[in-house]
């Protein structure tokens, strides 16, 4: 049975298993390699994928082909395929390892989010450009 973004299944030792399940009308809409995002935003994407795929697995196998699944999508989306191939091979262990660690985050009084894109976009007219 399906439940959220996991489908859920009894193997056939009657040990129940779950895996990443995909709806039918996922149009897998991703940041494309074409846009202004700096790459560490683009890898980050990456990353949070492999991450959530992990936590959508119950087995080691599982998260393997799920893992080649968001690397053949990126790639679609014209990500460089050296390039996802390395962060695949970079980071897919970590993320498995890392996937029912307790990671508490620090609390802090005040949280400060600083991001900086392309500046030029600061200076271009998007209504000159509709006129």
């Amino acid at each position: 049975m399906t439940f959220l973004d996991m489908m859920l299944f009894f193997d056939k030792d009657k040990s129940l298993q779950w895996q990443p399940y995909r709806k039918p009308l996922n149009h897998f809409e991703y940041i494309p390699w074409i846009s202004a995002h700096p790459i560490y935003v683009k890898k980050g994407t990456f990353l949070s994928k492999l991450s959530r795929v992990a936590m959508l697995s119950s087995q080691y196998d599982t998260y393997v082909s799920a893992c080649r699944e968001v690397a053949d999508i990126y790639i679609a989306q014209g990500y460089p395929p050296m390039l996802i191939a390395s962060w695949l091979r970079e980071n897919y262990s970590a993320r498995w390892d890392a996937r029912l660690s307790n990671n508490e985050l620090t609390k802090a009084d005040v949280l400060v989010l600083k991001s900086k894109y392309n500046v030029s976009w600061d200076f271009f007219n998007v209504q000159l450009l509709a006129e």
